[in-house]
Formats: C-alpha cells, structure tokens, sequence
C-alpha cells in the first residue's frame, strides 16, 4: 500500500470516527469557562469602602456584598440584622465585655456568627463575579482568583467623611473612626493571625484622600482585568 492510500484509509477511519459521535466538520472544541473573579475591599475606617465597592460592582453588573451579608447571617441564624451588626468585625472580647448578657437571651454568639460569616463568603467566592466589603473576605477566598484591594486615606478625610455621613460632631466622628480601626484591627488578628494593614496582603493599596471614588473604581477594574487575562495555572508559557 501506498503512502497516498494509507493516509486516506487513515483519514477515511477518523471521519467515521467521528461521525459515530455526531461530529460536525465545522465545529470547533468547547472553551473552557472563564474563571469567576471576586473583588474584596479591606477599608480604614472612613475610607470609602462600601462606596468604591458599590461604585465598582455598577460598573461590572456584579454585586455587592457589604451589609448585605449580614441581612444573610441574620436570615440564617433567626436574627434581626440589627442584632449581628452588634458583634460585625468586632473582637472577641468585645462581645464579652459589651452585650454577653445579650447571647444566652438571643442565641447570638461570636463563634456562630463566624461560622455563618465564614460559609457566606465562601459560597459567594464560588459563584464568583462579585464584590466583597470587609470581614475578612480576603484571607478567605484562594488568590488566583481574588482580587485584594486595601482603601487608605488621611485621618482628618476619614473623620470629616464620617461626620458628614453619621451626623456627628468632629471629635464624636473623630472616637467612631478611631474605635472602628481598633476593632476591625483586633478582629482580623483575633480570627486571622493577620496585621489588617500589612501590604503585602493586597494587590492594591488606594489612597481615598488623592483618588476619588470613580478613581479607585477604574483602577481596580485596570488590575482585574490584567488578572483575568492571566494564563490558568498549569499552562505553560514560552521563555523570552
């Protein structure tokens, strides 16, 4: 036989081949699904953080999860939402100190809200394509596909935002700002062993007080997008 007549036996045998699995000529291998990103917001007290988040996940259609993961907590453990915002990146001995004889009465402990805290975030890392505020989101979710980003801004910035916002006096807004650090600080080095405010735990760190809210919001979108185009691990890559 004939190396002409092997190859077309041999391309004979592959058509039927694939005919036998309903094989169109024309159609091309599936793609492989893109992978869900999330975006998680770490924020000084202040710093605009649920604004950036929201301002970001508009601009993606993805949502965003700020309160809105208490309302699920709450939903979950039979809670008013007002009752989880009482223990909400606060430390553990917080709660001892503050409301302790508010858990046998309401069934609300720190340990169960972590635990349902805990679950949410990574259910919602899952699904992917979402926007996370806060509670320890980032030490949570795998790297490759988590975008961490830290909001920053001068103190007098944070303290004159939140005054404008709570309708505080300067040094009442000046005590919210300074208690709010100190607890979400004690809150993830309680839980995660972590220094909230370590660089190195985020891909990006915005200064609020130079950047406007759209600012951040177009950054972060730059950096995801560079991430996304990212080859997936495993795929090798030619040397230079």
């Amino acid at each position: 036989m004939s190396r002409s007549d092997h190859s077309v036996n041999m391309l004979g045998a592959l058509k039927n081949l694939l005919q036998g699995t309903d094989y169109k000529e024309n159609q091309r291998p599936a793609r492989t699904a893109p992978l869900r990103h999330v975006i998680t917001i770490s924020r000084e007290a202040g710093a605009l953080g649920t604004t950036v988040a929201r301002a970001v996940g508009e601009r993606l259609g993805w949502p965003t999860y700020d309160h809105e993961m208490l309302d699920r907590v709450g939903k979950e453990m039979g809670l008013h939402v007002d009752m989880v915002k009482l223990i909400d990146e606060k430390p553990m001995s917080w709660l001892e100190e503050c409301i302790v004889n508010l858990v046998s009465q309401y069934n609300l402990s720190h340990d169960k809200y972590m635990v349902r805290l805990t679950a949410i975030i990574r259910s919602l890392g899952e699904q992917g394509n979402c926007v996370i505020v806060g509670r320890g989101a980032n030490f949570l979710l795998p790297g490759e596909t988590t975008l961490n980003v830290r909001l920053v801004g001068a103190r007098k910035d944070r303290v004159a935002h939140m005054q404008r916002k709570l309708n505080l006096s300067e040094k009442e807004a000046a005590r919210w700002v300074e208690k709010t650090d100190s607890q979400r600080h004690d809150f993830i080095k309680g839980h995660f062993g972590k220094e909230v405010d370590h660089p190195l735990l985020y891909d990006l760190v915005l200064n609020t007080s130079r950047l406007s809210a759209d600012d951040c919001a177009e950054v972060i979108i730059a950096a995801l997008h560079r991430i996304q185009a990212r080859k997936p691990a495993g795929v090798s890559v030619a040397a230079n």
